[in-house]
């Protein structure tokens, strides 16, 4: 995760969490070529806030925060961007784990959907963990509509080894939940799924990440990340922004505000 950030003083009453099922807005989410559409194929589109690392910002990760997000801020989605080192859950899973927790059970509460992310940026994906993380996850709320799972944020790795990995977490998932979507890193950080159609994953309901910033746009302006990003879905790949900025990621530079238009 990249960028300024901004911090808000929530003030709210005490909301006590049990996992009273609210249905999300669209339903069950589903891949159709290269749109995410509603349980009737409808293409459909989700807007919410992601969390920041879970270790550094856990005061977040509650259903207080949740109900703010989606009746002050119209969010249908809302991303655990669970850490994994420097206090996260490599370091400390049962602690972040119970963050993550609280954040799908709030969702699932408030009918929102909420993605699940690994969140670990550069050449390090810590497997094994992810293989427990993900299988626990998924038997526990896979039977949900709302969850949207996030396997590798950043990778800065080939699109060869990001495979790899996939193709060893991907299965854990779907053994207990077949149809929730499954988004999947992209190579030099995110910056798009630039690889060719035959070298898609071979599963259903997978998306690929494309993180957006002015001056970070998958290695070029941002009319070629457009451009790049238009071929990909013309030749069959869909696309998850699953993070957008409209700063820098350096401090002290200007909003690029005009980005922020739909």
């Amino acid at each position: 995760m990249r960028g300024k950030f901004f911090y808000f003083l929530f003030f709210f009453c005490n909301i006590p969490i049990h996992l009273a099922v609210v249905n999300p807005p669209y339903g069950q989410l589903q891949v159709q070529g290269t749109y995410l559409t509603n349980s009737s194929g409808i293409p459909i589109q989700l807007q919410g806030i992601s969390l920041y690392f879970s270790m550094w910002q856990p005061q977040y990760y509650n259903q207080n925060v949740l109900v703010s997000l989606k009746n002050q801020w119209n969010s249908n989605v809302v991303r655990a961007a669970m850490g994994l080192t420097n206090g996260g859950y490599v370091d400390n899973p049962e602690y972040n784990y119970g963050l993550v927790k609280a954040v799908i059970e709030g969702a699932i509460n408030l009918g929102m959907y909420v993605i699940v992310d690994w969140h670990i940026t550069y050449n390090v994906s810590y497997t094994p963990q992810a293989i427990t993380f993900f299988s626990n996850i998924s038997k526990t709320y896979g039977s949900y509509p709302h969850i949207i799972y996030e396997i590798w944020n950043e990778p800065t790795v080939t699109w060869d080894v990001i495979v790899n990995y996939a193709n060893q977490v991907i299965p854990v998932i779907r053994a207990n939940d077949p149809n929730n979507i499954i988004v999947v890193g992209t190579a030099d950080g995110s910056g798009g799924p630039w690889f060719p159609p035959s070298q898609k994953l071979n599963y259903n309901n997978i998306m690929y990440t494309l993180h957006i910033y002015p001056d970070v746009f998958g290695g070029g302006s941002q009319e070629q990340v457009r451009t790049k990003a238009t071929t990909a879905m013309s030749n069959g790949i869909p696309i998850f922004v699953t993070e957008y900025g409209t700063g820098s990621v350096w401090p002290n530079e200007t909003l690029e505000v005009d980005e922020m238009a739909p």
